[in-house]
């Protein structure tokens, strides 16, 4: 009797060889064949779950967006159990967005691309305007939370200094150490929470 399919283990077969060589090869090199090759799966079953490049790249950005979410959520529910403070979780929170390790860096990279593609591609504007959405929304979040009058501008202000430290990261990662980028994302919260209300000026 044949063994059944585990779909979801397949999907995440490819979104984890798309990661690698978009990562290593950039988008050309997440070919078909080479995605079917790194997952060790046939062409004919990659094509089954996937539409192409565009495809592929967009499973690999929804497999990211699922992971990442799973994350927070898993820092979040931690730092409920254990009491932790306010600003070291937020911090948490900030640093899965930055390409600090293997993991981020793959995913940060197939993020960067699927945007790219999104641009000209209007069939995938919305999706990549949710992963953008993202860093803001838990931003939002931390400083709704933390009384900040003037939430929308302050999680744009977090929100680009995570943009900024991405890129900053993903083409030079040895420029800036961890410990100094979690001292430049407290910083950065620092000022968002001095926001005044909306026209104001920063304490």
């Amino acid at each position: 009797m044949p063994k059944p399919v585990d779909v979801e283990e397949r999907r995440r077969a490819i979104a984890d060889a798309v990661f690698e060589l978009v990562d290593e090869r950039g988008v050309e090199g997440a070919s078909l064949r080479n995605v079917a090759e790194r997952s060790g799966l046939n062409i004919g079953s990659v094509r089954h779950y996937v539409d192409g490049a565009s495809g592929m790249l967009a499973l690999a950005a929804r497999v990211m967006a699922e992971r990442v979410e799973a994350r927070l959520r898993a820092i979040a529910s931690r730092a409920s159990e254990r009491g932790m403070d306010g600003e070291q979780v937020a911090l948490d929170l900030f640093e899965e967005f930055l390409p600090l390790d293997e993991r981020r860096r793959h995913e940060v990279t197939v993020w960067l691309a699927f945007t790219e593609l999104a641009r000209v591609e209007p069939d995938f504007a919305a999706e990549a305007k949710n992963l953008l959405e993202a860093p803001r929304e838990v931003s939002a979040l931390v400083l709704q939370r933390a009384g900040v009058a003037d939430v929308r501008l302050g999680a744009e202000l977090m929100a680009a200094s995570i943009d900024g430290l991405t890129l900053a990261l993903l083409h030079d990662p040895g420029r800036i150490s961890q410990g100094e980028v979690r001292e430049l994302l407290r910083a950065q919260l620092g000022l968002c929470m001095a926001l005044r209300s909306e026209g104001g000026d920063a304490e």
